[in-house]
């Protein structure tokens, strides 16, 4: 276990830089105004201008709670349902969207891949970053997980080893490396979209290009309780408005 001065949150800076498009990609911004249902397919090729506000992460390392979380209360596991960590306040993990404070409330996991890139298949996991402002307003950040025999780290694997097969279960996780959870590039696709259960409200999304990884095997067992469907929903037929950035 890391001492509380080791696990202060480490800042991850990061710039309003756009992704670099091709000149065909230059378009007429395309796709539906306002916020969609969540989650979508991800068209690289559309390019509606620069990914305003700017944001700022400030990772480091975390104490918390895993939860296999009963979120309809009806004792039966089903695609509403999840596995997540719930951060301590000590660390204080947050994101500075433009000029205001996003909370990290939670890391959740879906099983397979909620959103999608157009032209690859389905990553076999998917985290959620969920964040929220004094007003309630919503930040997520969505991290495609790639199931390999040897990961670069550990960051996703800590959390999501040995989950209970019992719908409601609660433990104490130490040490969770939340900057190690997200990928190096920090390139991404945003859009406004919903959350992806009910009751399905507005949030922002920030969907980073880049996949990062666990162990495949970590995955599976995680993804066992819900299933060979697993606890996704499924990819709205809408393609919104997409800014490319980074984050």
């Amino acid at each position: 276990m890391l001492s509380r001065l080791a696990r202060l949150p480490i800042a991850v800076v990061t710039t309003a830089a756009l992704i670099a498009a091709p000149a065909q990609a230059r378009q007429a911004c395309t796709g539906a105004p306002g916020h969609v249902q969540s989650p979508v397919e991800i068209d690289r090729s559309q390019n509606c201008g620069a990914a305003t506000p700017a944001i700022t992460i400030s990772y480091g390392f975390a104490d918390g709670q895993m939860q296999f979380r009963d979120k309809n209360l009806n004792g039966v596991v089903d695609n509403h349902d999840d596995v997540s960590f719930i951060p301590d306040n000590f660390s204080d993990p947050h994101i500075m969207y433009g000029t205001t404070k996003y909370d990290l409330t939670e890391v959740h996991y879906h099983f397979d891949a909620e959103h999608k890139f157009q032209g690859q298949a389905a990553a076999p996991a998917e985290a959620h970053f969920v964040h929220k402002d004094a007003t309630g307003d919503t930040v997520v950040l969505g991290v495609l997980i790639d199931g390999v025999s040897v990961p670069a780290t550990d960051a996703h694997d800590h959390p999501l080893n040995g989950v209970p097969t019992t719908l409601g279960a609660s433990w104490s996780v130490g040490s969770v490396n939340l900057a190690g959870m997200l990928p190096a590039g920090k390139a991404s696709f945003r859009y406004s979209g919903s959350l992806t259960s009910s009751p399905y409200t507005p949030v922002h999304w920030v969907v980073f290009n880049d996949h990062v990884e666990a162990t495949g095997s970590t995955i599976a067992q995680a993804k066992a309780p819900f299933g060979t469907a697993g606890n996704n929903r499924n990819r709205q037929n809408v393609a919104p408005r997409i800014h490319p950035g980074n984050p």
